[in-house]
């Protein structure tokens, strides 16, 4: 069974936000990221992306392996929001949707 958290969840940028974490997974099973939204704005639109060839494309899901750390990051696999309210809240909640572990949600404080 996968057991899986997310570590130093982190938001970047001032439109358009990127969010970059640790997706660990300590059990002895794999997982797949299979869904993403935000909690205070259902209508947003929530990206997972990667960079191939210095370009950002999208893709659907992500494989969590068995006793590994996925890291989301600036240049490579990452997490896109789109369509936010100008005047959002100070701390959102990204609502992460696990094959196997469910939903994990990840608190993420906006820039100031």
């Amino acid at each position: 069974m996968p057991e899986i958290s997310v570590r130093s969840p982190r938001l970047i940028g001032s439109e358009d936000l990127a969010v970059f974490m640790l997706i660990v997974n300590d059990g002895t099973g794999s997982d797949i990221l299979t869904g993403y939204s935000l909690k205070e704005f259902p209508a947003a639109r929530v990206e997972l992306h990667d960079v191939k060839n210095g370009k950002m494309t999208k893709i659907k899901t992500l494989k969590i392996p068995a006793h590994e750390i996925v890291s989301l990051k600036r240049g490579s696999i990452h997490i896109m929001l789109f369509d936010l309210p100008v005047e959002q809240e100070k701390e959102l909640t990204l609502v992460l949707q696990f094959e196997k572990s469910g939903t994990i949600e990840v608190n993420l404080a906006t820039n100031d």
